[in-house]
């Protein structure tokens, strides 16, 4: 059985959040998974993410990232870094649940997932409509 996690994360089943938000959002929305299920992080770029972490102040996160339930909660969270809109069609056409019951898949490893995400955010998705990335 599912068990919540004691992170003070708003319930939701479908949320969008649009225009200024603090920059430790991703991972927190991120962490608010349940025991047993899985988020999908996917971020046009790495460097950018971790340059927006770096320069918020989240308190919370500071404190609490390094200890061992929310390192727990982190494992069960993968993170995609497709740098162009043709990267995110490819990502989310190739991504593929792992299926133990057939040891001979030929799926990508890299786009594998060891079951289905019950989260998916979606981080800047704007950024793949910029001039410099439609190509």
């Amino acid at each position: 059985m599912c068990q919540e996690q004691s992170h003070h994360s708003p319930q939701f089943k479908a949320l969008l959040i649009h225009g200024a938000y603090p920059q430790s959002v991703p991972i927190h929305v991120s962490l608010s998974v349940a025991q047993c299920e899985r988020a999908l992080l996917i971020s046009p770029s790495r460097q950018s993410l971790i340059r927006d972490l770096g320069s918020c102040d989240d308190g919370w996160l500071r404190s609490s990232s390094g200890l061992g339930t929310i390192s727990s909660i982190s494992s069960r969270v993968r993170i995609f870094y497709p740098p162009t809109p043709k990267h995110v069609v490819a990502l989310l056409s190739l991504l593929r649940c792992r299926d133990d019951d057939n040891a001979t898949d030929a799926t990508e490893p890299k786009v594998t997932v060891d079951s289905a995400p019950s989260l998916l955010i979606l981080h800047e998705p704007s950024a793949y409509f910029l001039d410099d990335q439609i190509q």
